[in-house]
């Protein structure tokens, strides 16, 4: 399962790992080799990747990427409410602005190792710390230099979404990862059910 266009065995999206739509299939060119690819998404994602010279991302990554969503600013419309920025957003010293993201979609160190740089090419960015374990991100920026939109929108096109650390968000976030633990407990249990049988 390479993803090289041509590859008649993969059946895969090279970026997310989804199947491959039939007929026609998008392909993106990383590191000057093409990979088939399910969507636009996965397909602008990859390019973006390997643009700002993080390819690398691909071979250490342990899982594939999450696929990014096809109209990402129906979500990202809520970064635009001020009263929303007022609570996510705050004032650090020397003209700082500090936000903490809930990060959905990270799997693994190489997500952590692609967010970091991603969000850290961004001028103006100052500093980038992803805990993978808390599925959380904290950006610290020079405000005149960036702005929030810019720093969602990276989060975007490295196919993750960005939430606000709020309540209504840590909510969200519990309720997904209970429907995933209620999902793996019941085939665990099938499966201890057919092997006692």
């Amino acid at each position: 399962r390479t993803g090289e266009a041509g590859d008649a065995v993969n059946t895969s999206c090279w970026h997310c790992g989804e199947a491959l739509p039939a007929g026609d299939v998008a392909h993106a060119v990383v590191a000057g080799v093409s990979h088939a690819v399910c969507c636009q998404g996965c397909r602008a994602a990859a390019e973006w990747i390997d643009q700002l010279g993080l390819a690398d991302y691909y071979r250490l990554r342990s899982a594939p990427a999450q696929r990014p969503p096809e109209n990402a600013s129906s979500s990202d419309a809520a970064w635009q409410r001020p009263e929303l920025a007022r609570h996510v957003v705050r004032d650090l010293d020397g003209g700082q602005r500090e936000a903490i993201f809930l990060v959905d979609g990270l799997r693994c160190a190489a997500c952590v190792w692609l967010i970091e740089r991603a969000l850290g090419a961004l001028p103006g960015v100052a500093r980038v710390q992803v805990n993978a374990a808390a599925q959380r991100a904290r950006v610290v920026w020079n405000a005149p230099q960036c702005e929030l939109a810019a720093i969602v929108d990276a989060f975007s096109r490295a196919g993750y979404r960005a939430l606000p650390l709020d309540a209504a968000a840590l909510d969200d976030a519990r309720k997904s990862e209970s429907r995933a633990a209620l999902k793996r407990l019941v085939v665990a249990g099938f499966g201890a059910m057919q092997a006692m049988m």
